[in-house]
């Protein structure tokens, strides 16, 4: 469990968990319930899962509602007021965990804020991992750092990239992750991270379940093996998980597409 000193949030928490530097902390808060002006030791991020809240900082007042996503840098001061019942994840990082990373990754010194968008999916597969028990996968603390620094340093080449990308077509079918990635460029995870959103376009999940997509298509028109075994050939766990994915991605299920496709 965290240690419920250094990782304080002043709402009701239900449940936290830790591991290498990081902490998932499930938050609920009441309606009409208020916290004082107060500080933490560590940065955060906050995905707002339900409810909405007035948060007062030394510049600005803000308020904050479900879809939401907020990056709070460590010793910021602030205050809430809760509007309503609420419900929150904060993925905490510690010091020593942002201390890490290298130095020509720059930590954002105030607050940050999205709507939606590529972090709170982030924080809706934090959430499963939190429920399923699994570890807390730092490869999203990667990626949500990568966003805080996206658009305040100028991005020079890449070379490195057209190996990157090679490697995963080749090597679609395993579990690739985005610190592999960074072990075959050669660069820290969150420069990788950075670098396919602003050349590809995508993250680097998003990238890879094209490339499986890609091939699960070549497999379903090319040839008639079973969809499970289409599944576990392009790196997908099972039959449902293709399944979802394809569907969510041409509105079909593979075997519609197999039928239409003839």
């Amino acid at each position: 469990m965290v240690d419920n000193v250094r990782y304080q949030f002043r709402g009701d928490v239900l449940r936290s968990v830790q591991a290498n530097g990081l902490a998932l902390v499930d938050q609920h808060w009441k309606r009409g319930k208020s916290l004082p002006k107060h500080r933490h030791d560590h940065a955060w991020f906050t995905f707002i899962f339900a409810g909405s809240y007035v948060e007062r900082l030394p510049y600005s007042e803000r308020h904050s509602s479900a879809g939401m996503v907020i990056w709070h840098p460590r010793g910021l001061q602030h205050a809430n007021c809760f509007l309503t019942d609420g419900h929150n994840l904060n993925l905490v990082l510690s010091p020593e965990w942002l201390a890490s990373l290298p130095p020509d990754v720059p930590i954002p010194h105030e607050d940050v804020l999205w709507k939606g968008g590529v972090p709170y999916s982030f924080g809706l597969e934090l959430y499963r991992c939190f429920n399923n028990r699994e570890q807390i996968p730092e490869e999203f603390a990667f990626n949500l750092i990568s966003f805080c620094t996206s658009d305040k340093r100028p991005h020079k080449g890449v070379p490195w990239l057209a190996r990157v990308v090679d490697w995963m077509n080749d090597e679609y079918s395993s579990s690739l992750t985005l610190t592999q990635a960074s072990e075959q460029a050669g660069v820290h995870p969150v420069h990788v991270s950075r670098s396919f959103r602003v050349k590809l376009g995508c993250t680097f999940g998003e990238y890879l379940r094209r490339v499986r997509l890609s091939r699960a298509i070549d497999l379903l028109k090319q040839s008639r093996a079973d969809i499970t075994e289409v599944a576990l050939a392009c790196g997908f766990s099972d039959h449902a998980h293709l399944t979802r994915t394809f569907k969510r991605a041409t509105g079909l299920t593979p075997t519609a597409y197999r039928n239409q496709a003839g």
